[in-house]
Formats: structure tokens, sequence, C-alpha cells
């Protein structure tokens, strides 16, 4: 039997208790007649140990990368290298209506209901006797096109206001904002502005107390301010920042009781847009619950104060 290998330096055990050791020569083949009786081959630790300089030369030829600085990249620049899926609906104006109860949804018309029937549909689904979740919220959602009537080349910006509900109402996860009030020197005022919700409500010496640091505007959602306080908070703009009162905004209004129940209870509505479809906007609300204990009129009376209110 021949066993063909190639050796550097190794010692090996043969039968009769003979030791070959062989050093500094290469054997190309073995020649043993009497395998079966041999006992083992052994290779000494030194033969295992990598050729001096191996290492070495193998770094070498290794090439180091250069590390390249990756380019910031602002939000709607990196929106531009991403699949954008469309958020319009699909018009299917053009497919054929349904003809029967049961019917295949792509190859037929949306199915249109009235308010009324949309929310005791959903009520139907949400009873204790089928999901049973009659508090789960009930969301308005509002798809509207931003072209201008006039001159369809030109889209509208979208825009963030607060809605003032008929009757408040709170959601699992909503919590009421917390307002903070400048108004002139007046009692009456004061008093006022207190029962209608607001948190905190004062003149000049609340804009001493934030400029030492022993208030801070950033624990109010929102500030409002009479007209005649605005030169007053002009120091302490830097301060609350993005919270400062604008006329745009509702924050600055004369009857400041009526503008703290008005963001205390109200509902804030933001306009969702993207620019990769500049025509298109759309809302998304809670405008209550499922199943209200004012059955219908809660719903109805949200829906059109949303519909019907001054938005943009």
């Amino acid at each position: 039997m021949i066993i063909r290998s190639v050796f550097s330096r190794y010692s090996a055990s043969l039968v009769n208790n003979q030791c070959i050791q062989i050093s500094g020569k290469i054997i190309s083949s073995i020649t043993c007649f009497n395998f079966p009786q041999a006992m083992n081959f052994h290779l000494s630790p030194q033969d295992l140990a990598a050729r001096k300089g191996t290492r070495a030369r193998k770094a070498k030829g290794k090439v180091k990368r250069e590390e390249k600085l990756r380019p910031f990249l602002s939000r709607l620049e990196r929106e531009k290298h991403q699949i954008y899926e469309n958020k319009r609906p699909f018009d299917k104006s053009h497919y054929p209506e349904p003809i029967d109860d049961v019917y295949f949804y792509r190859k037929y018309q949306y199915t249109q209901w009235s308010f009324q029937e949309a929310v005791q549909n959903h009520r139907e689904i949400h009873h204790p006797t089928v999901y049973n979740m009659p508090n789960s919220p009930l969301i308005l959602r509002i798809d509207m096109d931003f072209k201008y009537p006039k001159r369809p080349q030109k889209c509208m910006d979208p825009w963030k206001t607060i809605v003032e509900m008929k009757t408040s109402f709170l959601l699992p996860g909503m919590t009421v904002p917390s307002v903070l009030a400048f108004i002139p020197n007046d009692v009456n005022v004061l008093k006022a502005t207190l029962a209608a919700g607001a948190d905190m409500a004062g003149g000049i010496e609340i804009v001493k107390s934030i400029q030492q640091g022993e208030i801070s505007g950033n624990d109010y959602e929102y500030i409002v301010c009479h007209p005649l306080m605005v030169p007053e908070i002009t120091s302490i703009r830097g301060l609350i920042k993005k919270k400062f009162p604008t006329f745009k905004h509702g924050t600055i209004d004369v009857d400041i009781p009526n503008a703290v129940k008005r963001l205390k209870g109200g509902l804030k509505i933001h306009v969702v847009h993207s620019d990769r479809e500049p025509d298109y906007a759309s809302i998304e609300t809670p405008i209550g619950t499922v199943i209200s204990n004012q059955y219908m009129s809660q719903p109805i009376m949200h829906f059109r104060s949303v519909i019907y209110s001054k938005t943009g």
C-alpha cells in the first residue's frame, strides 16, 4: 500500500518500535508493506507554525479601503431615493357598479354610504357581540385637492389648526393640553381666564419668572396672549421659541377666556402632504368613539365642526 504525501519535518512511528525521523527533506511517497500494523503518524507543534514572514507578506497584499464619509441628506433628499407609495385613493369611477351583495372588491366601484350609515356600520362591527370594541376611536379621513380653482398649476401649502368642538372628548392616549396665558393687569380677566381652564395666567410677573428660569415655557403646550401684552413678551421670544403667540395660530386674541376654552377642548388638525404629490393632501382626525353616549348627535356635530371650520 502506498501513501502519497508531502512533509517538511515530521516524525513517524512504525512497527516494531522503529522510529524514522527525516529533517530538511521532502518525501513524495512512503512505501509501507506492513501498514495495518502501523501505530500512528505524528506531526510536531513546530510543523504547525506559520512560515516566517507569511503574515507580513499577506498584510502587504491587503489594500486598505478608504473610508468615505457619507454626505448629510435632509429628509426630503432621502425621500427622493426611496420608493414612494401614492397616497391618493384610486379612481374607480369608470368601474361598473356592484349588482350583488357579494362581489370582487377590485373589479367594482367603491360603495358610497351616507355619514349616518357609515357610522352605523362601524357600530355593528364593533358591537360587544362581534368585535367587542365599543370604545374604539371613530377616525375621519378627508381627501383634498390642493389645486387652486382658478390657478390649477399652483398648489396650496399644508397647514395646522385647532378646531373648536361643541363637546370635548378624551380618547385613550389623549391628554388635556396645558395653557399659559398672558393677560393685562385686570382681576376680572384673570378670574375668567383661570375659570376657562388656564393652567397659569398673569402679566409682567410671569415674564420676569421666565427670564429668571423659575418658569419654563416648554412646560406648556400652548401660550396665549392679549394684544396689549405682545410688546411685553417680545423679550422672551428666544426662550419660548416656536410657542410664541401669533395671530396666524390664533394664540393672540382679545377674548382670552374664549381662546383658552378653544385650545383646551379643541381638536388639533394636521394636513398630511408630500412633495411627490403636491396637488393632493389628506386629514385624519378622531371625532369621538364608535359607540358614544350621545348616539349619533356627537359624531355629527364633530363632523360638521371639522368640515365647516376655517382651515388654512
